[in-house]
């Protein structure tokens, strides 16, 4: 996720915080089922956040698809 993390989160805890580089390096590798920007900032689904179980029964599609 790409923004910094509001006073009660904790990087690794509540989200995965990235700088721009970083993000933008996973996404080029092929790391994320899906991604999205809103308001200026990233956000992704990992695979390994998926594969790890991370996401426990809360998997979730985050992006918003057009038909």
């Amino acid at each position: 996720m790409l923004r910094c993390p509001r006073p009660a989160e904790k990087d690794g805890v509540h989200y995965h915080f990235a700088t721009k580089d970083q993000m933008s390096a996973a996404i080029t590798k092929g790391e994320f089922i899906e991604t999205a920007v809103f308001s200026e900032n990233m956000y992704g689904t990992s695979k390994k956040a998926v594969e790890a179980g991370e996401l426990g029964e809360y998997v979730f599609s985050i992006l918003k698809l057009r038909v």
